[in-house]
């Protein structure tokens, strides 16, 4: 097996760890009645990571780490850092939502 198909097979089984855990996540707040928002918060989470809206224009953190150029040298930096940032981003909503609905002063 050659290194790039390694790398290939490490980086599949990473997003397919993700992709098992975020669905373990989606499955307990699509439980939870009246969780719209935050369902629409994993789902944006689910998106950045590993779903591109358009197959065409790879957006996803996924998608772009399986595009011929990266499988063997990665991302490129720039790009890292943006995905991180829209990662974070949507985790911190997430997190103040969750704490708002604890304090009882959803908007």
């Amino acid at each position: 097996m050659s290194s790039e198909e390694k790398n290939v097979l490490r980086n599949e089984n990473f997003y397919d760890e993700i992709d098992k855990d975020l669905r373990a996540l989606e499955f307990r707040v699509n439980s939870i009645p009246d969780n719209s928002r935050t369902v629409e918060l994993v789902k944006n989470i689910r998106r950045v990571i590993l779903e591109s809206e358009n197959k065409d224009e790879p957006t996803s953190l996924k998608d772009i780490h399986m595009l011929k150029q990266n499988k063997e040298k990665g991302i490129d930096k720039s790009t890292l850092e943006v995905t991180r940032r829209n990662i974070n981003q949507t985790i911190s909503a997430a997190l103040s939502l969750e704490i708002a609905k604890k304090r009882g002063s959803e908007k």
